[in-house]
């Protein structure tokens, strides 16, 4: 409803705006409420590429983890990094909070 009402009103201010401006261009109320418009619709997909490059860093960090640390103090040592890696990782989402 409330996005159907700002459509009519963008529409509006276009049809209706008078500025002396070049041909083409478009006063500041209708160029923010279009970028407004459009910024809407980035979270989802910005979420879905941080999900997936954080899964791809995870999948990373282990390997060279694992390459460097696996032989070390009978595997302990490993476990001890992936451990603290492991927590960072859970601090970090809990502080993460989108508006």
């Amino acid at each position: 409803m409330l996005s159907l009402l700002q459509s009519r009103v963008t529409s509006l201010y276009s049809c209706r705006a008078r500025t002396r401006e070049l041909p083409d261009h478009y006063p500041f109320v209708v160029q923010k409420a279009y970028i407004t418009e459009f910024v809407k619709k980035w979270q989802q997909p910005s979420l879905a590429l941080f999900d997936a490059v954080y899964d791809i860093l995870k999948k990373d960090v282990e390997t060279i983890v694992d390459r460097h640390f696996s032989r070390m103090g009978r595997g302990v040592l490993k476990q001890s990094v992936l451990y603290v890696f492991h927590l960072s990782s859970c601090v970090n989402a809990s502080s993460f909070s989108p508006n």
